[in-house]
């Protein structure tokens, strides 16, 4: 999902039918949910943790699909190839996920993701 498509869930879920509404629901200005719904940028690792306490979703699943949509977006093809692959592992009941968190992406260092000691800005969510 996209979050132009996370902003609709939301909508669905809490039967908000104006994006004054949503904006007031997360906490926001009307004008970023319309950037937001525009595609004029993507929601921040913290308002994904907000949208995916609304949707009752992992937050790290909500987090790795936002960055690989950022990541595409500025055309950064190794960060949307090491997200794809985070969202892979994240399939199924996986234990524990990785998940970078640090500004503006992740490195190939971090996309590594087999030996976390090595990546200095991973945290590990378990997925209970």
């Amino acid at each position: 999902m996209n979050t132009r498509e996370y902003l609709a869930a939301v909508k669905a879920k809490h039967n908000i039918v104006s994006d004054y509404a949503l904006a007031k629901l997360l906490n926001v200005s009307r004008h970023r949910v319309s950037e937001w719904q525009a595609g004029k940028g993507a929601m921040g690792p913290l308002m994904c943790f907000r949208v995916a306490e609304l949707l009752g979703e992992q937050p790290a699943a909500v987090v790795a699909e936002i960055e690989l949509e950022r990541a595409e977006a500025a055309a950064k093809e190794e960060d949307a190839d090491a997200w794809k692959k985070v969202i892979r592992r994240m399939g199924g009941t996986a234990a524990t996920i990785l998940v970078a968190l640090g500004v503006g992406g992740i490195s190939n260092a971090d996309a590594k993701l087999a030996q976390p000691s090595q990546a200095e800005h991973l945290y590990i969510v378990s997925s209970n």
